[in-house]
């Protein structure tokens, strides 16, 4: 089902929004305007989904398939839902979108099932399914065949389909692509390290770089690698921990431990990590007592992040969307209230839990303003915002 009101409460403007004519947008908090807002249903949950980079479509998994839903008639494609044919254990958590939003890549679960992973592709726009890198080898054992274990589907330039490849699970992953021919090739010079594992979906940085965060059980160490697909070089930032990435941007990461995710206590377990080098910081958003952060995400210029606080336990129960802006070395500044449960839901704010839109926490507002985050587990809630 789907919900369509106007926000009754609109942040103040600072100023005329800027449009066209090569003027700078103002994404400051205090200039924001809020618009236009829908609910959508999710009946699988909204931990269980994989939203689009345009906010206009979800991936979910349903028993062996994934399926691709539209938000409604406001999608370009106008697409209500397409699904894959049946696989074995497909990773929505391990997947990516394209960077246009028109297709959406995942392999098999294998840090679950211990399955060989191969890469599978699904166009909403045609509903056209493919398994790229089908071997005929269904296991990592190597019983029925050299197993081609794939991990970390992402699209990089002009979308052409990468992962990393490696043949033994003690081995070093190696970045690999498929050609214009549909071949596989590999990427010289970019490796992880030996029995390392990516956590989840790698995340487009600019239009040469993607950033994913690796566990090396070998090292016995998390890092994020950022990779420079046009140069073929890899850059590492090591963790204290190990992390899920939620968000970058071209100077930042978003991580959340993973540890205090699967005791979900996150009070503390959201920090900012410099691409550049440098220690990750804890996002600070001053809460009180009984208020935990739940998700984050960075705006749409980077310049701050939005974080949901669920504020059950807490009184009075202020749970809402707070904007944290954030220096150039990552340190967080005041938070501001962003939006109160009243101005975005029709609900009781006792009524009203705060999600991400994917198993880890992420927010996702887009370039463009469409600003995505769950409510209750059970629905997404989509609102159109304009910069001052």
């Amino acid at each position: 089902m789907r919900r369509f009101v106007t926000l009754s409460v609109a942040l103040t403007i600072a100023g005329p929004a800027c449009a066209g004519g090569g003027a700078e947008t103002n994404w400051d908090p205090d200039a924001i305007v809020f618009g236009d807002r829908q609910e959508f249903d999710v009946e699988d949950g909204v931990f269980r989904v994989a939203v689009n980079p345009d906010g206009d479509r979800y991936a979910v998994r349903r028993d062996d398939t994934v399926c691709i839903v539209g938000f409604g008639a406001e999608s370009e494609s106008d697409v209500d839902e397409v699904c894959s044919d049946p696989a074995r254990g497909p990773s929505i958590e391990g997947g990516s979108w394209s960077n246009d939003g028109d297709g959406f890549a995942w392999t098999d679960d294998l840090t679950r099932l211990l399955l060989e992973p191969d890469v599978s592709v699904l166009a909403p726009g045609t509903g056209d399914f493919d398994v790229l890198t089908d071997d005929g080898v269904d296991d990592v054992s190597g019983d029925d065949g050299t197993p081609f274990i794939d991990q970390a589907p992402f699209f990089g330039p002009d979308d052409v389909v990468h992962f990393f490849r490696t043949t033994d699970l003690d081995d070093r992953p190696e970045l690999t692509r498929i050609d214009d021919e549909g071949e596989v090739e590999e990427v010289d010079g970019v490796r992880l390290p030996r029995n390392s594992f990516v956590l989840a979906a790698p995340r487009r940085v600019d239009d040469d770089r993607w950033a994913l965060v690796y566990r090396s059980f070998e090292r016995d160490k998390s890092a994020i690698a950022v990779i420079d697909v046009a140069e073929g070089s890899i850059d590492t930032i090591e963790l204290d921990e190990p992390a899920y990435l939620l968000d970058v941007n071209e100077d930042s990461a978003i991580v959340v431990s993973a540890d205090a995710l699967a005791r979900a206590d996150t009070a503390e377990a959201f920090s900012i990590v410099p691409l550049a080098g440098g220690r990750a910081r804890t996002l600070d958003a001053d809460l009180d007592d009984g208020e935990v952060p739940r998700a984050a995400g960075f705006s749409p210029d980077g310049s701050f992040v939005v974080l949901a606080v669920d504020a059950r336990n807490a009184e009075p129960d202020d749970t809402r969307l707070v904007s944290v802006p954030l220096d150039e070395d990552g340190r967080s500044g005041d938070p501001s209230v962003l939006l109160t449960v009243e101005e975005f839901s029709d609900d009781a704010p006792d009524d009203v839990n705060l999600f991400g839109v994917d198993a880890f926490g992420s927010i996702i507002w887009t370039d463009d303003g469409r600003l995505v985050f769950g409510a209750d587990n059970e629905r997404l809630v989509v609102i159109e915002t304009t910069p001052g």
